[in-house]
This record gives C-alpha cells, structure tokens and sequence, in this order.
C-alpha cells in the first residue's frame, strides 16, 4: 500500500499573547542591566548588555520559529492521517460494493427460479433478502461518494487547512472511475420484473399482501412494500451521487489545486 505525506517548508512564526507578555518581561529586565551595567561599569557595561539583548532575543525567535514549524508539521501530518484513510478506504468500499450486487443478483437468480418452481414463500425471502442487500449497497455507494468528495475537497484547501501556503505532497488524484465501480442498475430491474410478475399471480399476490406490510425495516424503511417502493429512487440517487463525484471536472479540482503545490518526488 503505497505511502503518502505532506511537508512543509518557509515556516512563518506565530507569536501568542504570552510570547508578547515574555518579550515584554525580556525587554523590561535587559533595560533595567542596561542602566545598572551602565552605571557600573560605562562604555564596557553597555557592550555586554546589548549583547546579552540580541542573544537573548535571538533566543526567543529561535523558540518561536521551532513550535511554529512543530504545530504545522503536526497539522500537516495529521491531514496526511486523514487523505490517506480516505484513499486507502476506496478499494474497499469499492470491493463491499461489488459483493452486494453479486450477492443480490444471486438472490434476484434464486427468485426466478423459485417462481418457476411455483414455490411462494421462499420466493418472496428472496425478494427480502435482494432488497436489504442493495439498500446496504447503497450505504456503501454514499460512503465512497462522501470519501470522493473529502479526498478532493482536502486536497483543493491543503493550504488552508494546514494554515500554511509552502506544501509539498504525493497525494495523486483520485485514481477510480465509474468504469471502475458496480452499480446494481440491472440487478434491480431483474428484480422489478420478477416482483411485478409475481404479483400479477394470484397465489403469489396472496403471500405478497401478507409479507409487504410485515415489518421488517429495510434502508430505514418498516416494511417491505415500502422498502421495494423506494428502491429505485435511492439507487437513482447513489448512483448520481457517484457520477458527480467521479466526473472528469470534480477530479480536475485536485489536479488545478496541485498545480499550485510542488509535488514530492519518489
């Protein structure tokens, strides 16, 4: 699995309120040496207290420089954290996308074959089974659309979040298509023709009128009737919501953002 990262360069500082209350307090303290070196010992006193001024001064920007440097590091490596759960969750989802459709499809199968062999009730658990199976595609197709548009979204405002404009990363674009991604559009139309038979068969309709007002809650739905009602509208809705997340122009947000990065080599 291939390793991503986020550097920094040119930190700026970022002084705090007590850094200004410490610098104040510095400042106070070197003037009050400075008079009691002058007074002691002259020209000589005055040498040493404007070099104790500047060290300790230099000091104190040296203190700043290095937390400021540490805290965007910190922020910087903590949105790698994030970019690269988001990439690496992909392929993933992706695969749990592609079992559910077989797995439905294999249901839609055992349907069919079911209605042929006039066998009603396990035909309508199949229909069951096929429905809560897409509704849990659908869920997985929301999960990688909102993964798509977090990946892309982090890496258009890298230096925003990180709060620091001089970034180097090896974060590609987003390396899917839609090509690349099961939808169960057929699946669901296989279903919705065997259904549709069924219930133009009477004895198939009679089990049907028992089974679609049980409750079974399915995609937040309480029955099944309702369940296979809203069917197509959610995987009308997931299968958009991937398309405009996979479009060639939402991709091409992170490729005008990078153009504004310098990438890392390697």
């Amino acid at each position: 699995m291939a390793k991503y990262e986020i550097k920094t360069h040119t930190i700026p500082y970022q002084v705090r309120i007590e850094d200004w209350l410490l610098f104040v307090i510095t400042v106070a303290v070197n003037a009050l040496l400075y008079f009691f070196w002058l007074a002691a010992y002259g020209s000589v006193g005055l040498v040493i207290i404007i070099g104790m001024c500047m060290a300790a001064i230099g000091i104190e920007v040296n203190r700043l420089h290095l937390r400021t440097r540490q805290n965007i590091q910190r922020q910087a490596d903590q949105t790698a954290k994030t970019l690269q759960g988001l990439f690496d969750d992909a392929p993933l989802l992706i695969s749990q996308m592609k079992e559910k459709v077989e797995s439905a499809a294999q249901y839609v199968n055992d349907a069919e074959q079911e209605y042929r062999d006039r066998a009603f009730s396990p035909f309508w658990d199949s229909v069951e089974c096929a429905t809560k199976i897409i509704y849990q595609y659908n869920v997985h197709a929301n999960d990688l659309s909102d993964s798509i548009k977090d990946y892309n979204g982090l890496i258009d405002h890298l230096p925003e979040k990180i709060g620091h404009d001089h970034i180097e990363h090896n974060f590609p674009t987003f390396p899917y298509s839609m090509d690349q991604v099961p939808v169960p559009v057929k699946v669901y139309d296989n279903l919705k023709r065997i259904v549709y038979d069924a219930q133009k068969d009477f004895e198939f309709a009679v089990i049907w009128e028992h089974r679609h007002t049980r409750q079974v809650l399915i995609g937040g739905f309480e029955t099944l009737g309702q369940a296979i009602g809203n069917l197509q509208g959610r995987i009308n809705s997931s299968v958009h919501s991937l398309k405009e997340s996979l479009s060639p122009k939402q991709i091409g947000m992170g490729r005008v953002a990078d153009s504004g990065q310098r990438r890392l080599q390697g």
